[in-house]
C-alpha cells in the first residue's frame, strides 16, 4: 500500500481510567471525497468451464444487474478482451499459473512455464507485473496453502495485494477465509490491500443460489470513474473485501473521533497490529441488535492500538468485511495534576 498524507493529534483523554494526553499520528486513506464503487477483481469471463464462449460478451450484463461497477477481463494466464456499452469498468488481468497470482491493469501478461516449481515461478511473475506497472495480487492464499514467510517474501519482490474472501473456494471445502494470514502480515508491519472476489468461471457459478448467499467482492473508493482511479484507489488502500456488508464511510474527525458508516451490521471489530494492544469491539448504540454507524474516541481509546488500526464487520448472518488497515502511531504520557 502506498503511503497516505499523516494528520497529527494532541488529545486530553484517559487510559483504563488515568488520565493521559495521547498523541496520535492516523494516516486514513479513506479521508477524501470520492464514489465507492463494487468490484469483482477474480471473475473469469472466457466461459469455457461452462461451454458458453458467449459469456465474455454477457458477463458485463449480469454482473451490472448485481450492482457492480467493475469486473476484471480475465481468465486463466490470457487476458480476455471485453467489449461493454455498459457503465462498466473492465480492469484488464489475467489468473497465472502455477501460484494463483492475479496481474491486474496489465496490457500483457509474461510467459508462464507451468513446469517451474510454483514459490519461485510467483515470485517471478510479481517482479514481471511490476516491471509493466501492473498490480500483483494473491488469489485465495489459505487455499493456495501459501506459508506467511512465503508470502513475506513474495511482499519483498512487489506483492500490493491480498484476496482475503473467495467465495469459489468456500464452495470447495470452506478455504474461502484467508484473514487470519492477512492480519498476521500487520503484525510484521506488512500491509497489502483487501480484496474480495466470487472467483466465479461462467455463468452457473454466478447465478448458482449459494454463491449469491455469500458472494465475495471488493469496495473501492475512488476519485474519478476509470481504470487509473481503480488501481491508484487500490495501491492506495481504500478498499475492503466483503462477503456482504458495506462500508459508506470512514471518516476521522478532528477531535479524533472515528466514524464507521456501514450497512446493516451486528459489530465493528477494530484490531489492532503491531503488537497484543487490545483493539476493540463496537457494538449498535442503546443495546440494539443492529446498527449502522459506530464511533470510536482515540482520546478514550487510542492507547489500544500501534502501528494499525484494521476494522472488520460482521453481520447479523456470519458474514464479514474486512477493510484495508488505517495506519496509526501513538503515543502517551501520563496527565495527571497535582
Amino acid at each position: 500500500m502506498q503511503n497516505t498524507s499523516w494528520k497529527t493529534y494532541d488529545l486530553k483523554g484517559d487510559a483504563k481510567g488515568k488520565p493521559v494526553r495521547v498523541q496520535a499520528r492516523v494516516a486514513n486513506p479513506f479521508q477524501m471525497k470520492g464514489q465507492w464503487i463494487k468490484a469483482n477483481l477474480h471473475c473469469h469471463l472466457a466461459g469455457i468451464d461452462h461451454g458458453r464462449p458467449d459469456w465474455t460478451a454477457t458477463a458485463p450484463g449480469v454482473y451490472h444487474a448485481l450492482g457492480y461497477g467493475t469486473i476484471a477481463g480475465m481468465d486463466h494466464d490470457r487476458l480476455v478482451p471485453v467489449d461493454t456499452d455498459l457503465p462498466v469498468l473492465i480492469v484488464p488481468g489475467a489468473e497465472l499459473s502455477p501460484g494463483h497470482l492475479l496481474a491486474l491493469g496489465v496490457d500483457r501478461i509474461p510467459p508462464v512455464d507451468r513446469t517451474a516449481e510454483r514459490f519461485q515461478a510467483t515470485l517471478t511473475h510479481i517482479r514481471q507485473i511490476r516491471e509493466v506497472g501492473g498490480m500483483a495480487v494473491l488469489a485465495h492464499p489459505f487455499n493456495s496453502n501459501w506459508t506467511l514467510d512465503e508470502i513475506k517474501a513474495m511482499v519483498d519482490a512487489g506483492l500490493e495485494g491480498f484476496e482475503v474472501c473467495n467465495t469459489a473456494s468456500w464452495l470447495k471445502g470452506a478455504t474461502d477465509r484467508s484473514d487470519q494470514l492477512w492480519h498476521a502480515l500487520h503484525e510484521q508491519g506488512i500491509y497489502l490491500a483487501a480484496t474480495g472476489a466470487d472467483d466465479a468461471h461462467g455463468p452457473d457459478d454466478v447465478e448458482d443460489p449459494r454463491m449469491a448467499y455469500r458472494r465475495g467482492w471488493t469496495g473501492i473508493l475512488v476519485d474519478d470513474f476509470t481504470v487509473e482511479a481503480v488501481m491508484a484507489a487500490l495501491r492506495a488502500g481504500r478498499s475492503y473485501a466483503s462477503e456482504g456488508p458495506v462500508v459508506e464511510g470512514i471518516q476521522l474527525s478532528d477531535s479524533g473521533v472515528l466514524e464507521v458508516a456501514t450497512s446493516t451490521v451486528t459489530a465493528c471489530h477494530v484490531r489492532s497490529g503491531g503488537g497484543n494492544c487490545g483493539g476493540i469491539t463496537l457494538f449498535p448504540a442503546e443495546h440494539k441488535q443492529v446498527g449502522n454507524r459506530f464511533t470510536l474516541d482515540l482520546a478514550r481509546m487510542g492507547y489500544r492500538f500501534k502501528e494499525s488500526m484494521t476494522i472488520v464487520l460482521e453481520d447479523e448472518h456470519g458474514r464479514y468485511a474486512w477493510i484495508s488497515p488505517i495506519r496509526i502511531e501513538t503515543t502517551l504520557t501520563d496527565d495527571t495534576v497535582g
